[in-house]
């Protein structure tokens, strides 16, 4: 196994550490720190980033290949240091799992994960169409979920088509930009980001990619994650103004209409102005007013006219300025948001280091007290570079050993 695949797992338990081996379906072996009153299922969870393989297709055994139960300890199962625990899968997917460990594309393609391409088993005979579908897409998924966590991006190239959904999960909530994240790879994560995974999805223990990238020790990772926000909440600003921009032109347009056409004279004659309306009824010798009132004078009649027509028109008017006025909200909330941003120079890609970053955010940061906001996040944002700036050169990087 290269250095480059080995898993990350020394931060999850950091107080009582001991080592053991973990064998991968018979074809990689990991040495991980662990506590011995560690649960199985805390285990689990922890080589679902560290293999790449979901939680819910492993199956732990040790010593006697009996299954080791969730809620029992590693001590419980008398693990001693420097045992090793198998990492197995279910009958079903251990073909599957072993040529995507492997990385054989052709075999893997034959093996259930595209729909165009015939495959047969016990299960999939009693499927009807959307049920296999979504099996099959399923079964494609732990593929890239391996094959990222291999940084083999030929597999992935291959994968990807057939993943269509990009916010399938794990069960534990976690997208393959989690397990990128977990063990450092931030040439995988810029893949995964350029093919449309999203940066702020969070698992079922509330945790970003960037949290997990903190959590291992990775600060090169969560750098470029910090980063990759910075420029989506900068792309995110562009597009708020044009909304905002658009949103005031269609107000103005429909102000100025709404001017134009409050009266729109006879029926006759839609532009006819009230002093020709009130001419052309006063030269009538025949008039009588208006049904309800023979007595009724022409200046009145044009009067009511003109006020039911301009009722009319504003009542239009409110219902189209409806979408033009939601819009204009919500570009507001998001404005309140990102005004202390808005109002310093782009610099954010042109920050090379720690320390141009840092002037930055000092900048950021008077700027948010000058328009009476709280720096708290950007405290919050110095106080991460501090600590990454302070494990680059006191946090040992290595994880794990490769014994096999």
């Amino acid at each position: 196994m290269s250095q480059k695949n080995k898993p990350n797992t020394k931060r999850w338990n950091d107080d009582h550490p001991t080592k053991i081996r973990i064998r991968v379906v018979g074809h990689e072996e990991y040495t991980v720190n662990v506590s011995l009153d560690m649960r199985v299922t805390q285990l689990r969870k922890m080589l679902e980033l560290a293999t790449g393989i979901p939680y819910n297709i492993q199956r732990l055994t040790y010593l006697d290949a009996a299954e080791l139960v969730d809620n029992s300890t590693l001590e419980d199962n008398d693990v001693v240091p420097g045992g090793a625990i198998d990492l197995l899968v279910w009958p079903t997917w251990s073909n599957l799992v072993e040529k995507a460990i492997m990385g054989q594309i052709a075999e893997i393609m034959e093996l259930g994960v595209c729909y165009d391409i015939p495959f047969s088993s016990p299960i999939t005979d009693y499927m009807d169409n959307e049920t296999k579908m979504a099996w099959i897409e399923k079964r494609a998924f732990v593929v890239l979920c391996i094959g990222v966590h291999q940084e083999n991006v030929e597999l992935c190239d291959n994968i990807l088509p057939l993943v269509k959904n990009r916010n399938t999960r794990t069960p534990l909530g976690r997208t393959p930009l989690h397990i990128a994240a977990s063990q450092g790879k931030s040439d995988m994560l810029k893949y995964l980001l350029d093919k449309g995974f999203k940066l702020h999805a969070k698992d079922k223990d509330d945790k970003k990619a960037i949290d997990l990238a903190s959590l291992f020790g990775h600060p090169e990772s969560e750098r470029f994650l910090f980063m990759s926000a910075w420029e989506e909440l900068r792309e995110k600003i562009g597009s708020c103004q044009k909304k905002k921009e658009t949103a005031k032109s269609m107000k103005k347009e429909e102000t100025v209409s709404g001017n134009v056409s409050s009266f729109k004279g006879s029926h006759t004659n839609p532009e006819e102005k009230p002093e020709t309306m009130v001419k052309k009824l006063s030269t009538r010798t025949s008039f009588k007013g208006s049904p309800t009132n023979p007595e009724e004078k022409p200046e009145t009649m044009v009067k009511k006219l003109s006020t039911r027509t301009s009722k009319k028109s504003l009542k239009k008017k409110r219902q189209e300025d409806v979408h033009v006025d939601e819009m204009e909200e919500e570009i507001l909330s998001i404005d309140e948001e990102i005004k202390p941003v808005k109002d310093v120079c782009p610099v954010i890609g042109s920050c090379q280091n720690s320390d141009s970053f840092r002037q930055y955010l000092l900048a950021l940061k008077k700027q948010c007290r000058n328009f009476g906001y709280t720096a708290s996040l950007i405290d919050d944002h110095l106080q991460w570079l501090d600590n990454v700036k302070y494990r680059s050169f006191h946090h040992n990087p290595v994880i794990s050993e490769n014994i096999g």
